[in-house]
């Protein structure tokens, strides 16, 4: 059976000194044979079960999805088509497939195909027509001035990288307050077991 360590002790049912076994809320754990309880057990405890602690974790999972998600904007992105007309004067079909990857630099996208188009094309579409082994392609896109700096897709990575960072230092500070109170509430409880024992 786990237990865990609350900050507030209770007086009912006797008192749990420093020294004697763990009890939760004045009641004593069935079965359960626990040592003396130490400031370690009880940063432990809080760091699981604090509902503050656990609120800043979540804010922090949620932070790491976004940035996921941001991430996905330079995933590598894979486009495919077929196309075929086989009724009317001009039978053709066409097909191929087409491959980009943005990356963070200077809003550079690298891409790659390939197509084939066979059959006979009306003239306004004869672009679409390729040799028998069909159409390889690749190169880069570069802006030159507009989103070249900046663009929405790297602005909402650096934005969610920066969410990140503070939910990480959300996280740390409510560590240090909560580790403190309950340092404090710690050694008030095992300062009164002494006086306790000194006054038997």
């Amino acid at each position: 059976m786990a237990a865990s360590v609350v900050l507030s002790f209770s007086m009912s049912g006797g008192w749990c000194g420093p020294n004697a076994t763990l009890c939760l809320s004045g009641v004593r754990q069935p079965g359960v044979q626990a040592g003396p309880v130490s400031l370690d057990d009880v940063l432990e405890s809080v760091n699981q079960h604090f509902p503050m602690i656990r609120a800043a974790l979540g804010e922090r999972l949620l932070a790491e999805g976004e940035y996921v998600a941001a991430q996905g904007n330079f995933d590598l992105k894979i486009k495919a088509g077929f196309d075929t007309t086989q009724f009317g004067f001009y039978r053709n079909r066409a097909y191929g497939v087409k491959l980009e990857q943005p990356v963070t630099q200077w809003g550079m996208t690298f891409f790659g195909g390939w197509r084939q188009g066979s059959g006979s094309f009306a003239p306004y579409a004869e672009k679409a027509l390729t040799l028998g082994s069909g159409e390889y392609s690749g190169g880069f896109r570069l802006p030159l001035l507009r989103d070249r700096a900046i663009d929405r897709a790297r602005a909402d990575l650096r934005q969610a990288d920066l969410g990140r960072d503070l939910a990480d230092q959300v996280v740390a500070k409510m560590r240090l307050l909560v580790y403190k109170l309950a340092a404090y509430q710690y050694w008030e409880w095992v300062a009164a077991g002494r006086m306790r024992d000194v006054y038997q």
